[in-house]
């Protein structure tokens, strides 16, 4: 049993490994010690000696108490003081703080971080501060992240565990994990890293592309794609597509390739393969081809464009009906009558001919609610779901009557719409009605 003993304050130093980065106004526990004096001791360990020859103790549990006690204008408190190793007092500093409420998430993961400097294991860690391994594991992760990047962060404490990890998902990307932290606190977090994942994706495949362009004698990069020289092949190469291997399989060159930079927009991530014409074929065609080229060029544009934007928005409503289910979130009554009035009309208006098990077979795939409530959710949600088509956001009348009033339930029920999503929802890819 240690003895306790009263040590000045002047002799006490916090620990500089302490997971509590700031300890709070304690003007309140310096009242209540000024009152009834401090119930609960300290526990230090020796720390060498100050310049004038006195003892020195580190703190190991009771920061908040000190700050309070000095506050208060006590000159000495009570301690115990231990003998312990770096790792033993880095153990009980977590399991001290790990239950605290107002612990941040990265204090958290300073502390997990400082064990595994002392060189210990994630399952020693978990087995010193009773915790599972994964849990753990997600406070390292979040203690990967650089400094700087947890700097861009506007409103650090808002942040969950989940928006950190999204945040240190990008950790071998750090122009995407910059533009994801920046985006974090703001509402936009996941709807960038949406992005930032595809354009990744992208990249790589890519690369992979351009890798295979460079194998081959008989095709030749080109910078821009002239229609009146060249005749495009009929096949798409895009990702999650045909590569260029598969659309080039089969036919005789030389060829020439037009590959987007790797920074172009989602709607541009398309390869173009082409062969040079005859001069019998570019005297023939060459007005007639280059206006039809135009004309077909900007309609595909715009159709790739709404296409992937509609692809990139059904993706994050579904995410957010998944984790609706997965963290059992309250539903607003009111959304859930919206809902249900949407889908309605919907089916009256024949919208909607085939059966409900078709509409989330398709869109909610594996999504099987237990709690009667958040089922009807989902039910309702993957019947208007399958009505809203890509070509939804091109129509005022479509975007009034059933987009706008989707959003406006999703929001109610905790969606955080995106900078992209909104602009679409005022009308951006309007272009007029086609009766």
């Amino acid at each position: 049993m240690q003895n306790i003993v009263e040590i000045p304050v002047g002799q006490l130093v916090p620990n500089p490994h302490n997971p509590r980065g700031n300890v709070g106004d304690v003007t309140d526990l310096a009242e209540s010690i000024k009152a009834q004096g401090i119930r609960q001791n300290l526990l230090v360990v020796h720390d060498g000696r100050r310049a004038d020859g006195r003892e020195r103790y580190k703190v190991i549990i009771g920061h908040r108490r000190l700050a309070a006690a000095k506050q208060a204008g006590l000159r000495t408190v009570p301690c115990a003081v231990a003998e312990l190793s770096e790792r033993e007092q880095r153990e009980l500093m977590i399991v001290e703080n790990d239950q605290r409420s107002d612990l941040t998430l990265t204090e958290q993961a300073a502390g997990y971080q400082g064990l595994l400097d002392l060189g210990l294991s994630t399952e020693e860690m978990a087995k010193a501060t009773g915790r599972s391994t994964r849990y753990v594991r997600q406070r390292l992760k979040v203690a990967a992240i650089d400094p700087g990047i947890r700097d861009r962060v506007s409103k650090p404490q808002q942040l969950s565990l989940e928006d950190w990890l999204t945040i240190s998902e990008f950790r071998d990307h750090p122009q995407a994990q910059k533009r994801v932290a920046e985006a974090a606190g703001g509402g936009n977090l996941h709807a960038v890293a949406e992005r930032e994942r595809r354009r990744i994706a992208w990249a790589q495949w890519r690369r992979r592309q351009l890798d295979y362009i460079g194998s081959r004698d008989d095709i030749t990069l080109i910078d821009q794609m002239d229609w009146g020289e060249y005749t495009s092949l009929p096949d798409s190469v895009r990702p999650g597509g045909r590569t260029v291997a598969e659309a080039l399989e089969g036919r005789t060159g030389p060829f020439v390739a037009r590959v987007p930079d790797e920074d172009a927009e989602m709607w541009q991530w398309d390869i173009r393969l082409a062969i040079r014409k005859t001069d019998e074929e570019k005297a023939a065609t060459a007005q007639a081809d280059r206006e039809r080229q135009e004309r077909a060029r900007i309609e595909w544009e715009r159709t790739r464009r709404i296409n992937a934007f509609a692809s990139f928005c059904l993706n994050l409503r579904i995410a957010f009906l998944h984790g609706l289910v997965r963290e059992r979130r309250r539903t607003d009554p009111e959304a859930l009558a919206g809902l249900a009035g949407l889908a309605a009309g919907l089916v009256f208006a024949q919208e909607l001919p085939y059966r409900l098990e078709d509409y989330r077979k398709d869109i909610l795939e594996g999504l099987k609610p237990t709690d009667p409530t958040l089922r009807a959710v989902c039910d309702l949600s993957a019947l208007v779901e399958n009505a809203l088509s890509p070509e939804a956001w091109e129509r005022e009348k479509t975007l009034e009557s059933i987009v706008r009033p989707y959003y406006r339930l999703l929001e109610r029920l905790g969606y955080e719409v995106g900078d992209d999503e909104k602009s679409a929802l005022d009308g951006a890819y309007v272009k007029g009605e086609r009766e």
